[in-house]
């Protein structure tokens, strides 16, 4: 069973055809990711995949991989059942090898208008959904600043979320170091949530919100 916080969890195969299940429990609106490295499947077509407590696939990926996608990452966001979800790691045909996956909470914290910034702290492979209450017709800036990822050179991609949790207000773009700032109309009272993905898998990052 995979805890979201928990250390990678390892499956390595040396026997053809063995497949791999792992379960998680997540409830209604929850937001999580689950990260994937180190695959080391030959072929092209090794299958990793996220089903829902009713059998719906979330999630899903092909040429899982060594020479394609050694790492990566599923933003599972806003999940729509309460329950066990399911995730499958088929490799390809008679491929053997292993795959580290971690599932991963989200960063949090709570902006204020006009307040101080708030740092923020992502591990490799964890988003950050951070909230700040709004009124309609409010025009506010957004920054990011002191912006580092590790390893360095990468990026982190921002949006704001509408307080229906679904409608995105704003794309904001891919800030790198040292960071970069964009500005927001508010089109309702509620409560906005930053999110803030890191460019890959792999990719840490601190800084500050404004």
């Amino acid at each position: 069973m995979l805890t979201a916080g928990a250390p990678v969890t390892t499956f390595a195969t040396t026997r053809t055809g063995q497949n791999a299940r792992y379960t998680f429990t997540a409830t209604a609106g929850q937001n999580l990711s689950l990260a994937w490295s180190g695959a080391t499947f030959a072929g092209s077509s090794s299958n990793l995949s996220v089903v829902d407590p009713q059998g719906n696939t979330v999630a899903n990926a092909w040429y899982i991989g060594s020479a394609n996608q050694p790492s990566g990452v599923f933003q599972l966001t806003n999940l729509q059942k309460s329950g066990t979800y399911t995730v499958f790691m088929d490799p390809y045909q008679a491929t053997t090898g292993q795959i580290g996956l971690q599932l991963l909470a989200p960063a949090s914290g709570t902006l204020t208008v006009d307040g101080p910034s708030l740092a923020i702290n992502q591990v490799a492979g964890a988003t950050g959904r951070y909230s700040f209450t709004g009124t309609a017709g409010q025009t506010l800036g957004l920054g990011l600043d002191t912006l580092v990822t590790t390893p360095s050179g990468g990026y982190a991609a921002v949006a704001v979320v509408a307080p229906d949790k679904v409608t995105t207000l704003a794309n904001c773009g891919n800030f790198t170091a040292p960071g970069n700032s964009c500005n927001l109309t508010l089109p309702s009272d509620g409560t906005y949530t930053v999110v803030v993905t890191p460019g890959s898998a792999s990719t840490a990052l601190t800084g500050n919100l404004t």
